[in-house]
């Protein structure tokens, strides 16, 4: 089932398919085999997706640990601003922000290596 909700906050969701938000997600643990999509911010909580992870704010720099991992080797993370330490995974590979980091996109590189470039 795909999931579109409009904002999160405190939330425990999992969907064998895609899940959307369009404000933000504040707090939650998101499971789904798809993709994940939040259109505005994601902060706090944990967010495990199959495919991608496509977010416009993940993180903040006020400590709210995030976690956004991606399980398939060929998946992706994209985000217009990661905010300091927050876990990026794709596959068995991780990698925390030290700063906060703008227009990342996370990815396993041809030599086996996470990349956020």
């Amino acid at each position: 089932m795909n999931i579109k909700a409009q904002s999160l906050t405190n939330c425990v969701i999992k969907s064998g398919w895609n899940v959307a938000v369009e404000r933000f997600c504040y707090g939650s643990d998101v499971l789904c085999r798809g993709g994940m999509r939040v259109d505005g911010i994601l902060r706090g909580g944990r967010v495990e997706a199959g495919e991608f992870i496509e977010v416009n704010e993940i993180g903040s720099n006020s400590g709210a640990q995030t976690i956004v991992a991606v399980s398939r080797k060929d998946g992706y993370i994209t985000a217009e601003i990661v905010g300091m330490d927050t876990l990026i995974r794709i596959s068995n590979l991780s990698k925390r922000t030290h700063t906060m980091e703008i227009s990342v996109r996370a990815h396993i590189d041809s030599e086996g290596n996470l990349k956020l470039s």
